[in-house]
């Protein structure tokens, strides 16, 4: 019979039972024994753990609200760390919404799909088939570059606001309550921002080279070639936000952590929203096909033999 919801799982449950309780009871024992101003410690931990393992699993099957809601909740420790009975709390709290995440992936079970896991190498366990999956794809020079693409679609606004606030408060916390020195915590951070930006370029120009080089540019007069340069403007305009950010920190016009937070969370949202689409790019770009970055024309050929 086809499994259900309604029915015991094959391997055992995964979400906590009674019998749970009486394994940490007895390791919170032991520990009081040892330590009794930190017993408390052990099912925190154990908590924590499981709760991590599950919003692994949350990913995976892409129960995204689930797992954007335990990220946000751990910023609380950074609050309440002093305080046992606030942390054990939000432990608590962090496992109800695991368990409810991980009922709602097995109640879709019906939606599950093995094609997408068969077909997708880091899923699986043999790595022998992960290379045989990616050889599979793999057409050779020049085909692998004019054949069909399927690329996933760009973040809606809504989500690229919710990460970049996402990654803002947690930049505004940890800058908050913790000791760093704000001179080279800020050139860090500016830096691995102005990184982040040039991560869609390099996805776009991998395969895919100007269509006239830049002694061509300017042989011909054609500094700007639109069809191709537009995929320039999430590291020009993210720059622009690092040099406010800087002028802002110089003038002291908000506390540190305040201007870092908002910095993160434009630079965040700004990376997304200003991304090429993938498939549009390939289909309609201004620009030469070439062998990807790494790999050379014969490289790419040899792949499939």
């Amino acid at each position: 019979t086809p499994w259900t919801y309604t029915k015991p799982l094959p391997n055992g449950p995964l979400t906590l039972v009674p019998q749970d309780a009486i394994i940490v009871g007895l390791m919170s024992f032991s520990h009081y024994l040892v330590s009794p101003d930190h017993w408390f410690l052990t099912p925190v931990v154990f908590l924590f753990a499981h709760s991590l393992l599950i919003w692994l699993s949350l990913i995976l099957t892409r129960h995204f609200y689930q797992t954007y809601l335990m990220v946000f909740l751990l910023s609380a420790f950074l609050y309440v760390y002093q305080n046992p009975v606030l942390v054990s709390l939000l432990i608590v709290v962090l496992s109800a919404i695991a368990h409810w995440g991980i009922r709602e992936v097995l109640q879709s079970f019906h939606e599950w799909s093995s094609e997408r896991r068969q077909n997708t190498p880091f899923l699986q366990l043999s790595s022998e088939k992960a290379k045989e999956i990616q050889r599979e794809k793999l057409l050779g020079w020049p085909y692998d570059r004019i054949g069909p693409h399927t690329a996933s679609s760009n973040l809606s606004t809504g989500w690229s606001t919710a990460i970049a606030l996402l990654l803002g408060w947690w930049c505004f916390s940890v800058l908050q309550n913790l000791p760093l020195k704000v001179e080279k915590v800020h050139g860090l951070l500016l830096f691995f921002l102005w990184a982040g930006s040039w991560i869609s370029v390099a996805v776009c120009m991998s395969g895919y080279a100007p269509p006239i080089s830049v002694l061509g540019r300017i042989r011909t007069g054609r500094w700007i070639i639109p069809g191709y340069d537009h995929i320039f403007l999430s590291p020009i305009i993210i720059g622009g936000v690092l040099l406010l950010s800087v002028a802002i920190q110089v003038l002291h016009l908000t506390p540190f952590s305040v201007n870092a937070g908002l910095t993160t969370a434009a630079s965040v949202f700004l990376s997304f929203y200003l991304a090429p689409d993938l498939t549009e790019w390939r289909l309609t770009g201004n620009h030469r096909i070439v062998a990807g970055v790494g790999y050379g024309q014969q490289q790419e050929l040899q792949q499939t033999q």
